[in-house]
């Protein structure tokens, strides 16, 4: 886990690359999302991201990428790793020995399961009733859909003494042929 002094260091260094990136706002950054890192694994990842000529962000060390990579490549015991290795400790439970200790899926599952986290809440069975409130819905809407409803006219008539579509519609107007 970097101090608040190496996550310092790591932000002056990034600033050194991008002086456009303030050092308070990269330590800030740095604190929150990946104070959590070693100061070894962060400073490599931080430094491959700050001298890549197409970083716009710091923001890109959220994200899985070559600078991750580098880090665990120099320092491959303390990268992150989403495999565990045969040397950690598993789950007491029986039935859970593929998860990892204090992070096992399972027990997390089970323990949501038993305050009733996951259960649904029951839906009414549908009655006469709502059908017939369902049904007096659509029928409103419709009505209304009716009421507000103007035809369209596709062409007007360029003739002013010829009726046009929506003359011949509210009048039941029939053309000459």
């Amino acid at each position: 886990m970097a101090t608040p002094e190496q996550i310092q260091v790591i932000a002056a260094s990034i600033n050194a690359h991008h002086p456009d990136w303030p050092v308070n706002s990269l330590v800030t950054f740095l604190g929150r999302n990946h104070g959590h890192r070693s100061y070894r694994v962060l400073s490599i990842a931080a430094i491959v991201v700050a001298t890549d000529p197409t970083t716009t962000t710091p923001a890109l060390l959220n994200n899985p990428g070559a600078w991750w990579a580098a880090a665990a490549t120099a320092i491959p015991s303390e990268a992150a790793t989403s495999v565990p290795s045969a040397a950690t400790e598993r789950c007491p439970v029986d039935g859970h020995e593929h998860e990892i200790a204090g992070h096992c899926r399972a027990c997390e599952s089970e323990r949501k399961g038993a305050a009733g986290w996951l259960e649904p809440e029951p839906v009414p069975a549908p009655t006469a009733e709502s059908y017939a409130r369902g049904a007096a819905l659509v029928r409103e809407a419709l009505a209304k859909a009716r009421a507000d409803w103007t035809p369209t006219i596709a062409a007007e008539s360029s003739d002013p003494h010829q009726p046009d579509a929506a003359m011949r519609a509210a009048h039941d107007v029939e053309e000459d042929l």
